[in-house]
């Protein structure tokens, strides 16, 4: 009888990667106490002493809960920032930093970021966390006490650079050795360089930040629109159809969770336009030679008028909304287009778009 053994042998082994949840809309509120949350205090609890606002959280997820010492390093901003408002005396600057919050053995504690571009411990733990899933917030922490700021007034950003960072852990606690680990799925390079493109602080990435409000937060919609223009056509078969010219794309960005009757006003300016109806005319005529051809515009099934506002209604706050944009020449029109010189002929159409 002959037997054959297999051994079949894997390795155990510890990953750590973090995600990183910007707050999709700042504001300044007074803290209670430290810790993970900064506990939202009325404007009124004088022994509420911090002044903050939440940038962002950062968590860390370990496979087989071997945490050590983790950092933010390579932060591409400052660690001070200047926002001016209203304040006790008056309007006038104040400085913010940088700070973590995070729990330390049921017991919450925070410290700042002050060392730039090098390294920031996160906390103050010594050795490993034991934990597979951690959490860490960013904050911004004022320098002067919570009593000086003015409720429902707003701050503006002065200066401080808002850019990102990259986070690294010790690979073990016996070791001065780090390694880059992968924030929102970065790339690690194989030799140890740190990752291409940080993770950005804010959810508008580098871009400066509306006001903060100091109380409810403020809401500052945008309103993206973009046309995706379609091939050119025919002139004859916009006579029995109504022939798609582009589509029409509106975009809601910073919505109010609470506001569900967005809406807008959409107006279009040809560029001669009569009161009833828009003009082609000849793209390569002279300025002697003036030839028009009468075409109706119909945006979303409805025929509009030349610099009429037409309301767009019940706008979806995720998802992108469309209309489409058609043209067609009326009967009017077509003996008008059967006597034209022949060539191509366009039209520059203006869009306004007013939130309501």
């Amino acid at each position: 009888m002959f037997s054959l053994i297999f051994f079949l042998c894997t390795s155990l082994w510890s990953a750590v990667e973090a995600t990183y949840v910007p707050e999709p809309m700042l504001r300044f509120y007074r803290g209670k106490g430290q810790g993970p949350s900064f506990m939202e205090a009325s404007p009124n609890d004088t022994s509420a002493t911090y002044f903050v606002a939440h940038l962002g959280t950062l968590t860390f997820h370990s496979t087989d809960g071997q945490l050590f010492d983790p950092r933010m390093i390579n932060i591409s901003t400052n660690v001070n920032f200047v926002f001016y408002g209203l304040m006790d005396n008056g309007p006038e600057n104040s400085v913010f930093r940088l700070a973590s919050a995070y729990r330390n053995n049921n017991k919450e504690e925070w410290m700042r970021l002050d060392h730039g571009d090098n390294v920031n411990p996160l906390t103050n733990i010594s050795g490993n966390i034991n934990s597979t899933t951690y959490e860490v917030r960013i904050y911004l922490i004022s320098d002067q006490s919570a009593n000086r700021y003015i409720y429902n007034a707003t701050y503006t950003w002065v200066s401080g650079d808002f850019g990102g960072f990259n986070v690294q852990t010790k690979k073990t606690t016996n070791t001065n050795t780090y390694d880059f680990i992968p924030v929102n799925g970065q790339v690690i390079p194989e030799n140890g360089d740190p990752p291409a493109a940080p993770a950005p602080f804010l959810a508008t990435g580098t871009a400066v930040p509306e006001p903060l409000p100091y109380g409810p937060p403020v809401y500052h919609t945008k309103y993206d629109f973009s046309i995706v223009k379609k091939p050119d056509f025919i002139l004859t078969d916009a006579y029995t159809n109504n022939i798609s010219i582009a589509t029409a794309n509106l975009q809601l960005v910073g919505t109010d969770p609470d506001k569900y009757d967005y809406k807008v006003q959409v107006k279009f300016t040809g560029a001669t336009d009569t009161p009833d109806y828009f003009r082609l005319q000849h793209k390569d005529a002279s300025p002697a030679f003036v030839y028009f051809i009468p075409y109706s515009l119909v945006f979303g099934g409805i025929a509009i008028q030349p610099s009429v506002s037409y309301d767009w209604l019940n706008l979806d706050k995720v998802n992108i909304n469309s209309k489409d944009i058609s043209v067609r020449i009326p009967t009017v029109s077509q003996a008008i287009a059967e006597r034209a010189v022949e060539g191509t002929y366009v039209d520059t159409i203006t869009v306004t778009i007013t939130p309501l």
